[in-house]
């Protein structure tokens, strides 16, 4: 009995379709970003905020970009990734308890984020 070999009949996403798939994870994440602001305590708001970054950063990786936007979706991931650290370092110095602007006094910056998108 032979192997035969496995080829990947999909073709790649278009432009437009791969637009179409950031924009429904733009949309998805800011849904869990609004839930997350229902709590006035810092540390709820920060869990859910936390979880969307999550689910958008893996939502993301599992798109294939086209070729002509593979560098910038990789420059996403990372800015990503950064962001996240940044959160992870509010995390270590949040009192949970406090109100919701602790939270936003500190914030990390998002802007390489929001460049990259």
């Amino acid at each position: 009995m032979g192997l035969t070999a496995c080829s990947d009949d999909s073709e790649s996403l278009t432009l437009e379709e791969y637009f179409a798939k950031m924009d429904k994870i733009d949309k998805d994440t800011n849904v869990l970003i609004d839930e997350s602001f229902g709590s006035e305590k810092a540390g709820e708001v920060f869990d859910g905020f936390k979880k969307a970054v999550a689910f958008a950063r893996d939502e993301i990786d599992k798109v294939d970009p086209p070729s002509e936007v593979k560098d910038e979706h990789t420059k996403l991931i990372a800015a990503i990734d950064d962001f996240d650290k940044g959160l992870d370092q509010t995390g270590s110095v949040l009192d949970r308890n406090a109100d919701l602007g602790t939270v936003e006094a500190i914030y990390p910056d998002d802007t390489a984020v929001e460049e990259a998108f």
